[in-house]
């Protein structure tokens, strides 16, 4: 089996894409908020407000992975946070999908970001665990 290239945001590639305009704010929230926990589409999509937990000011989420059914701690910031958007809802990210007419949308907000890498949801995943690799060293 061929190995397949796992393309990753760079800190100034996030940060360009934050300040770029997207014609899908719900998927732009989403994407930003992987690339913020590493948490995957499947558990961004069924994320609940009673899921995220505040002690003492700070922030977690406390959920079940979808694909691993772990029980899973994750402490977040509040930048991340701030990606969830309102109460309004039970779940912050109600109604997301993501199929090849989101997929149109993430691609057409990256190239509008002038980043002409081929970034799909998963990338952000990737850019979390690059992000954490590179502020370790």
């Amino acid at each position: 089996m061929d190995e397949t290239r796992r393309n990753y945001l760079t800190m100034d590639e996030l940060n360009k894409l934050v300040k770029t305009p997207c014609t899908h704010e719900m998927v732009k929230r989403a994407a930003i908020f992987s690339a913020l926990t590493g948490l995957r589409f499947s558990d961004i999509e069924k994320l609940s407000w009673n899921e995220v937990k505040v002690v003492n000011g700070d922030y977690s989420l406390e959920f079940t992975q979808r694909k691993t059914k772990g029980i899973e701690t994750l402490p977040i910031s509040a930048q991340a946070v701030s990606m969830l958007g309102t109460r309004d809802q039970v779940r912050p990210f109600e109604g997301l999908v993501y199929n090849s007419y989101k997929n149109e949308f993430l691609k057409k907000w990256v190239a509008s970001a002038g980043i002409k890498k081929k970034i799909t949801f998963h990338c952000f995943r990737h850019t979390f665990a690059t992000l954490q690799l590179k502020c370790r060293y």
